[in-house]
C-alpha cells in the first residue's frame, strides 16, 4: 500500500535522513522507494530490501510503512543494544593507544553494520520467519536468538 498522506511520507523521509547521518548505522543499500502513476505504488511506496535472506538468488522486500516503522526503528535499537553501541561512539583522544584504536573500529564496524542487521531483523519479524538456512553463517553470534525467535526452525527443502 502506498504512504499517500504527506505526514507519512516526512515521517519515513525524517527516518531516512537519520539513516544517511548514520544514527542507525548504514543503511544506504537496505532501504528503496518506488514511485509512479501506478495506483499501487503512487505517490510513493518505501521498502526494506531482503535479498537472498529467505530464499537463495531471490530478489526480494518488505514494504515499509508508517505503521511498521517504529518496528524497523526497534528492531535496529535491539541490534546495537546485543552490539554494545550507542550510535555516538568516537575515537579515542589518544590515537597513538594502538589497543584504544581498535576497540574503537571494532564498536564503529558494529553500529556501522548495526542498520543492516536490524533491517533484516525487521524483515524476519514482519514475515514470522527465519532466514534461509545458510544465511545464519553471516549472522553475528550476538544476533543468532534473536533471528531464531522470528518463527519456526527452517528445513533446507524450504529455503529452496
Amino acid at each position: 500500500m502506498p504512504v499517500n498522506k504527506i505526514e507519512d511520507v516526512c515521517a519515513i523521509l525524517q527516518m531516512i535522513d537519520g539513516f544517511s547521518c548514520h544514527s542507525y548505522g548504514d543503511m544506504t543499500d537496505v532501504i528503496w522507494w518506488r514511485t509512479g502513476s501506478e495506483k499501487e505504488y503512487a505517490p510513493i511506496t518505501f521498502f526494506v530490501n531482503c535479498n537472498d535472506l529467505f530464499y537463495w538468488a531471490c530478489a526480494d522486500c518488505e514494504e515499509l510503512t508508517i505503521e511498521n516503522l517504529p518496528r524497523l526503528k526497534q528492531a535496529i535499537q535491539e541490534v546495537q543494544d546485543a552490539f554494545g553501541v550507542t550510535g555516538k561512539e568516537r575515537p579515542p583522544a589518544d590515537y597513538k593507544d594502538e589497543k584504544l584504536m581498535l576497540e574503537y573500529r571494532d564498536k564503529f564496524d558494529k553500529h556501522f553494520e548495526s542498520g543492516k542487521w536490524g533491517a533484516a531483523l525487521f524483515c524476519c519479524r514482519e514475515r514470522k520467519m527465519r532466514p534461509q538456512i545458510p544465511y545464519y553463517k553471516l549472522i553475528p553470534k550476538e544476533l543468532v536468538d534473536m533471528f531464531n525467535a522470528c518463527g519456526p526452525e527452517r528445513t533446507a527443502a524450504e529455503c529452496g
